[in-house]
């Protein structure tokens, strides 16, 4: 369906928890309060939400895989009718489990939550966890078939600034597309001066060179290199906006409907969930027509942390 301002909103980003394993130093999180999505609350909203035309569902947290009914989560969405692409974003840690049954039960594609290949790095920004564990959790993603693999790298001046050259090179090597995300405004202490720009790595390497992104939805610009297997990109909230083409709406594991990573448009669903079908629809409709005509392009104001909302 569409919005007000003739926008196709197609992409569901659902939170299914505010838990994680990790600690990041940028996504901080709020006290969790109301118990997490329900699987039949799930069932619920994806089902409305594919109704009115939503084909693609991205799968978030926190980190997701703290959820033990993920298998059962994921083969419930990829049944229901109208979702043809549904992914995941995480930290990768607990994929040595999941992985193979995640792959069995319908899920398409992974994005990889990964800011530095550095053991001391890591430690520094994630906080708990051990890099070793996210490196078995992506080799075991690979053996089970997942073939687009992405990693979601925030860049951060000081903290991770020495691992973007060892990203593209990896990017060289393996067929993976590497994204490099700028540093926002998200938790309680934001430093501005950590902010690393697209235009500042590209004029650093200028063996990178613009291909088209085959999702032209996508909020990412592609780069690659001669004799690379895999892509470079950049997602640039702070440096250059993309309101104007966004196709999202976000789900939060409390049952808040966001209309935006970066802004508090927020409504409460709760009330509408196990009413009839209809009546949930119609709800979902009238916040979907309201989405505001821009975003975090007009500045972010979030009470919010990135944990308790979805990446």
């Amino acid at each position: 369906m569409k919005d007000s301002y003739s926008r196709e909103i197609n992409y569901l980003r659902l939170s299914l928890t505010g838990r994680c394993n990790l600690n990041c130093i940028y996504c901080k999180r709020d006290p969790v309060g109301r118990p997490d999505i329900s699987l039949e609350e799930i069932k619920n909203l994806v089902e409305a939400l594919a109704e009115l035309g939503i084909n693609k569902v991205r799968l978030t947290g926190g980190e997701p895989l703290m959820r033990d009914d993920i298998v059962e989560i994921t083969k419930t969405i990829a049944s229901i009718p109208g979702i043809t692409d549904l992914a995941m974003t995480t930290n990768a840690i607990l994929l040595t489990k999941y992985a193979k049954d995640l792959k069995d039960a319908g899920l398409h594609r992974l994005n990889i939550s990964l800011n530095t290949l550095d053991y001391d790095t890591f430690k520094n920004m994630a906080r708990f966890g051990k890099l070793p564990e996210v490196l078995a959790g992506i080799e075991a993603a690979k053996e089970a078939g997942f073939e687009k693999i992405k990693f979601n790298t925030v860049l951060m001046r000081g903290e991770n600034d020495r691992d973007i050259e060892t990203f593209i090179e990896y990017a060289k090597n393996e067929p993976i597309e590497v994204r490099f995300i700028e540093y926002m405004p998200m938790g309680d202490k934001y430093e501005k001066a950590k902010v690393i720009k697209a235009d500042e790595v590209l004029a650093a390497h200028p063996e990178l060179y613009p291909i088209d992104n085959a999702d032209k939805k996508s909020v990412a610009t592609l780069y690659t290199g001669d004799g690379f297997k895999g892509k470079v990109g950049f997602i640039t909230p702070i440096s250059s906006s993309f309101c104007d083409n966004c196709n999202r709406i976000r789900v939060t594991h409390d049952l808040k409907v966001r209309m935006c990573l970066g802004k508090d448009f927020e409504n409460d669903l709760a009330p509408f969930f196990y009413l009839p079908k209809e009546e949930l629809k119609a709800e979902l409709s009238r916040i979907i027509k309201a989405k505001p005509e821009k975003g975090f392009c007009s500045g972010f104001s979030t009470k919010r942390k990135m944990g308790n909302i979805g990446g």
